[in-house]
């Protein structure tokens, strides 16, 4: 039996084309929703990130968890090979069990060529605060109903003066 390649490239990108439209979030600015008038002070949220710089782009998946002013992060590389633990305790700041002597800003410029303000992110989730830094642009493009509260989905952050993006995509969020 002989099939058509070129018909059958058509009939994958179509169904490609189906699939990744039927995954775009319906409504995207339910003003009607319930946003949290307060910090809850332990939170969870993973999802998936997207860094680009004038130089480089990365894919990494992250889980992160609070509780009062001290978190957990766990960020994953592509196919889940790579790892990075940061811990930030009454102890100091860890990254994969080792003690950092510079802030966490400070070590992830260095060693992953970003940051991500992650004492800001509580403010960003559960108040949809966009206007929390000066260096950041913020926008949250999308949101989501969980618990009949209006969370963001879809968090686009922009810091001119580096030439970074990140656009952090919230898939679970538990308070």
């Amino acid at each position: 039996m002989h099939y058509n390649v070129d018909y059958m490239k058509q009939i994958i990108a179509i169904g490609l084309i189906l699939i990744l439209t039927s995954c775009s979030s319906i409504n995207t600015r339910p003003n009607s929703l319930l946003t949290e008038s307060t910090i809850p002070q332990q939170w969870n949220a993973t999802g998936r990130m997207s860094i680009n710089s004038l130089d480089t782009h990365h894919n990494a998946g992250f889980d992160i968890d609070f509780s009062n002013e001290y978190y957990q992060i766990q960020l994953t590389g592509a196919l889940g090979l790579s790892q990075v633990n940061i811990e930030n305790t009454s102890l100091g700041v860890f990254v994969n069990k080792k003690p950092i002597k510079t802030s966490l800003k400070q070590w992830m410029d260095k060693h992953l060529g970003w940051n991500v303000p992650v004492n800001k992110l509580d403010e960003i989730i559960f108040t949809n605060s966009v206007n929390i830094d000066p260096n950041w642009q913020i926008n949250i493009s999308s949101y989501q109903l969980i618990n009949k509260r209006k969370y963001p989905r879809v968090v686009k952050l922009n810091n001119p003066h580096k030439s970074l993006k990140i656009k952090l995509v919230l898939s679970h969020i538990n308070s």
